[in-house]
């Protein structure tokens, strides 16, 4: 009798988000590559269902844009978007050089 392992779908999830989040922020897929949920399941090796999941979540981070009739895309940063990232960044770097008395 063969034994098969069922994964928690919140943990599939989240592997499906961290790897696709990593992609984008890493540059390894482009602003506005188009994201096909067959292509990444079968590329991971898990269902459609978190796979789908995962881009609607990363669609709530506009990491990625859902296109009607044509699926998801990998979000282009908007301009505003880049100098708010940056200003937070000098703000948080900067104060970890802070003297504190």
């Amino acid at each position: 009798m063969n034994k098969f392992i069922i994964e928690d779908n919140d943990k599939l999830r989240k592997r499906v988000l961290i790897y696709l989040s990593e992609k984008i922020l890493s540059g390894a897929l482009s602003p506005d590559e188009r994201l096909i949920e067959t292509r990444i399941a079968k590329e991971i090796g898990v269902s459609r269902t978190p796979v789908r999941e995962a881009l609607h979540s990363l669609e709530q981070e506009r990491l990625v844009k859902a296109i009607r009739r044509v699926g998801y895309v990998v979000a282009r940063p908007q301009k505003e978007e880049v100098e708010e990232i940056c200003e937070i960044r000098v703000a948080i770097e900067s104060s970890g050089h802070v003297e504190r008395r």
